[in-house]
């Protein structure tokens, strides 16, 4: 009964030994497998996390290429007269209005947003605004002859900074006129808007087709 003893004890040893000896075949299998795959799960996360900043970056710049004002007017030069700013070195927004020729609708008021940056200090800006209808000028009522200083913004179009201009500083001219309605119904005119100095010295001007309606 000893000897069965002994024997019983051993065979049980060497049963513990062998359940041992699988579990840990099991685990070196599998253990490592599961191992990388939680690694390569984590890591994945992880690129996933450090790529969330760079795709937001990558939108940003993104919209940053596009056009910086959408709803810019199309205008034209202003033919025989040199202004100081070039016409392709302006930024103008003519309400309701992308591309000639402009609706003016009686009875509404029309704004115009110019951005600009003089190559020179200038001390004072006047307005000086026409329709030409059949190559003759005609003047508009309250804008023409009028001094530009006073609607003269910084470059957030907010801050007012009226006169003089600095040099290689931007500035924005914000303007609104009404369309009147004694003016009669014109299927087709040039709006001339140019601001100049004193002496009449243009700095910017620019020109558009357009009808009053």
């Amino acid at each position: 009964s000893g000897v069965a003893s002994v024997n019983s004890h051993h065979q049980a040893h060497h049963g513990v030994n062998l359940t041992i000896n699988l579990l840990s075949s099991a685990f070196r299998s599998h253990g490592p497998t599961v191992s990388k795959t939680r690694i390569a799960a984590v890591r994945n996360d992880c690129a996933i996390m450090k790529a969330f900043p760079t795709l937001v970056l990558l939108v940003v710049v993104c919209c940053s290429l596009l056009p910086e004002h959408a709803h810019a007017t199309v205008v034209e030069s202003c033919g025989d007269t040199r202004a100081l700013v070039p016409i392709e070195e302006n930024v103008i927004e003519i309400s309701n209005c992308e591309k000639g020729p402009c609706k003016l609708k009686r009875r509404t008021a029309v704004s115009i947003n110019q951005k600009f940056t003089p190559s020179e200090d200038v001390k004072s800006l006047n307005t000086a605004v026409f329709a030409k209808i059949v190559g003759l000028p005609l003047p508009f009522i309250g804008v023409d002859g009028t001094s530009a200083c006073q609607h003269l913004y910084a470059e957030d179009g907010e801050t007012q900074v009226g006169c003089p201009l600095k040099a290689g500083v931007p500035v924005v001219y914000k303007r609104s006129f009404d369309v009147l309605e004694i003016y009669p119904k014109i299927p087709s005119m040039t709006i001339h808007w140019e601001l100049q100095t004193k002496s009449g010295r243009a700095i910017t001007c620019f020109e558009v087709p357009a009808k009053i309606v």
